[in-house]
């Protein structure tokens, strides 16, 4: 869990900045938004499941929550 707590800040900053369909925009920076902002451990933890997958949890959560990931370092 290390790892995916050092990507949070990028993985909001990229987020945020439209950067989500870049490649730099890894599996494991979705996993920790879905992890420490949504406290969705589910899916932060299964490797089997796509880029796509997790990319499309993470804009629905933030559909329907769209200030806990902005909020979240504020």
């Amino acid at each position: 869990m290390g790892r995916l707590t050092e990507l949070l800040p990028n993985a909001i900053w990229m987020f945020l900045n439209n950067e989500r369909r870049k490649r730099l925009f890894t599996s494991d920076h979705i996993r920790s938004i879905l992890l420490f902002c949504f406290d969705d451990a589910s899916l932060a933890r299964k490797n089997t499941v796509k880029r796509d997958e997790l990319l499309s949890e993470l804009e629905r959560l933030n559909d329907e929550h769209p200030d806990i990931v902005k909020n979240f370092l504020a």
